[in-house]
């Protein structure tokens, strides 16, 4: 058969199923039939059917030079029943298919959740996956080996990771992230196999616990209580001066008999241990505030302002001790120092606070919306950097039960002295106890300054193995009161808040006020309704009561 004798056929078909589809509108026309109450049916439903996917769909033409075969398929129909086949092959796999029923079990919770769409927890947990992937793939295209294993970049890309997931799964038992992400970071440096956290480099480790630790102080600042901060001004110079200086006192005794350290180094150890952690005490509170505990009596923002002079005090002793101790220059400029450095301080945050005030924004809330999620950030790494910062191998094993001895006693002493600070703030005694607990956790100053006497003495008395020795020790001692007090003093606060310190009034106020704003809300509501039901008799009534109001004011 030719190709003419081909398209000639093809178009009597075209031409006959048209005058098919015409005879099909007229005879459904005609047979259209009308119920009483106005709705139409129509009988030749199969006729509309075939016209509406001959019209949608599009035409195929398969000839054959062996037989004259013409084959018209819709091609949409052929796409819907793919789609509806492979609908049905997944539908196991498909939470439309198999919703959550109304008392689910915990078989049935596991099932739904890894069915598709991804959703809930598992949605979170492939989104974070993903973007750490992306994020790792990102840095290999830009600096190659340095994102490889092995590298400075691919050891803190596993540790955020990794210390998100930890801080996820701590909070199942409802304790605090932080502790999950500390332990994450101290696997990291120890286990054997492992030790991702020995990549990392020195530097960029130091910087970014400096960034992570300025946001939470920033956070600090942004959730003072001004008013709060006023009333306990004295309250907040004594909490923040007294245990400190008893504490350190204390250890510096406790120490010189106990280890046989000198006078000065047991001095310089005090401050050292005396040293509050901010990045622990300071989201502590922060949660304190939002849940609304505590907030009344001012104690998140008396122990938030008294932990930052709290670290200026212990600092400041610290590198007068060291100064004193290894000391090669005036010695009047070295006791002085610490001092000028806190003033020069203070003066430059007021200025900068200033500058604030007018720029970038007025919105505080929106300062304070960015800076926590730059905290979501800046926490992971912090505190697993802190635990990549202890060796187990450097924890000498004679210095251990003695160190713990010390660390028992100064946080004892220390607790003391902080209920005495507070007495005459008009504290209850268990308010007063939850200060005390507060006042426990030990982790940022440690960290930072904890090998910096180590650090000092291989520098400038290289042939002094009596000084290299109790640098070791006093590093071996600032470990061990990280792994003690920061996880312990963590879990103490958030088991301990709800017993010890009174409910907010002022948010059982604000719900108050929340609730009869809706309720005024709704009545109003209801009235508007009722008005539109009966507008004569609301126009009556606004004129006879106009007419009263009237008459009282004559």
């Amino acid at each position: 058969m030719t190709s003419s004798d081909t398209e000639d056929t093809v178009g009597n078909f075209v031409e006959q199923k048209r005058d098919a589809m015409s005879r099909t509108d007229v005879s459904a026309s005609e047979h259209t039939r009308f119920i009483e109450d106005g709705e139409g049916e129509t009988e030749n439903s199969e006729a509309i059917q075939e016209r509406s996917s001959w019209v949608d769909g599009v035409n195929e033409r398969n000839m054959e030079e062996g037989g004259s075969r013409v084959r018209v398929v819709p091609a949409q129909g052929k796409c819907v029943r793919c789609a509806q086949r492979c609908e049905k092959m997944f539908s196991i796999c498909l939470t439309s298919y198999h919703p959550l029923p109304p008392a689910p079990t915990w078989s049935d919770r596991c099932m739904f959740a890894v069915r598709c769409p991804p959703h809930g927890r598992v949605a979170q947990t492939l989104t974070l996956v993903m973007m750490a992937v992306l994020g790792w793939a990102a840095l290999w295209a830009i600096t190659k080996d340095d994102a490889l294993p092995g590298g400075n970049l691919f050891a803190l890309t596993v540790l955020l990771v990794l210390c998100v997931i930890g801080g996820r799964l701590i909070q199942r038992i409802k304790l605090p992230p932080l502790l999950g992400m500390l332990i994450v970071g101290i696997l990291l440096r120890n286990v054997p196999g492992i030790m991702v956290g020995s990549w990392i480099d020195p530097v960029w480790a130091s910087s970014i616990r400096l960034v992570a630790l300025t946001v939470i102080l920033i956070r600090a600042g942004l959730g003072l209580d001004p008013v709060q901060l006023r009333r306990l001004s004295w309250t907040v110079l004594l909490l923040a001066f007294l245990p400190c200086v008893v504490e350190a006192s204390t250890l510096a005794v406790v120490i010189h008999f106990l280890l046989d350290f000198p006078w000065l180094w047991g001095f310089m150890l005090g401050f050292v241990l005396a040293a509050v952690s901010p990045a622990v005490v300071v989201p502590s509170m922060l949660w304190l505030q939002e849940v609304g505990l505590g907030v009344d009596q001012g104690i998140p923002t008396l122990v938030i302002a008294s932990g930052s002079v709290d670290d200026v005090i212990a600092i400041t002793g610290f590198a007068v001790c060291l100064g004193i101790t290894f000391t090669t220059g005036n010695l009047v400029f070295t006791i002085f120092r610490g001092p000028l450095e806190l003033l020069m301080g203070v003066a430059g945050g007021t200025l900068a606070g200033i500058f604030l005030w007018y720029f970038p924004s007025t919105d505080q809330e929106a300062v304070e919306a960015m800076m926590s999620d730059l905290w979501g950030v800046a926490q992971p790494f912090l505190f697993g950097l802190i635990g990549a910062e202890v060796d187990v191998l450097k924890i000498q094993p004679q210095t251990i039960g003695l160190g713990v001895a010390a660390i028992v006693i100064g946080s004892l002493v220390r607790m003391v002295a902080s209920g005495v600070a507070v007495s005459g703030a008009g504290f209850t005694w268990k308010e007063r106890l939850f200060v005390a607990i507060a006042w426990l956790p030990k982790a940022t100053v440690q960290a930072a300054i904890g090998s910096t006497a180590l650090d000092t003495a291989r520098e400038l008395t290289p042939q002094d193995t009596t000084n290299e020795k109790l640098g070791i020790q006093l590093l071996t001692i600032a470990v061990l009161v990280i792994l003690i007090t920061a996880p312990l003093g963590s879990a103490l606060i958030s088991l301990t808040a709800r017993h010890l310190l009174r409910k907010s009034m002022r948010e059982d106020l604000d719900r108050d006020s929340a609730i009869e704003m809706n309720n005024i809300g709704e009545c109003a509501q209801e009235d508007d309704i009722e008005l539109q039901a009966h507008p004569a008799e609301g126009q009556e009534q606004v004129s006879v009561q106009g007419k009263c109001d009237h008459n009282e004011s004559v």
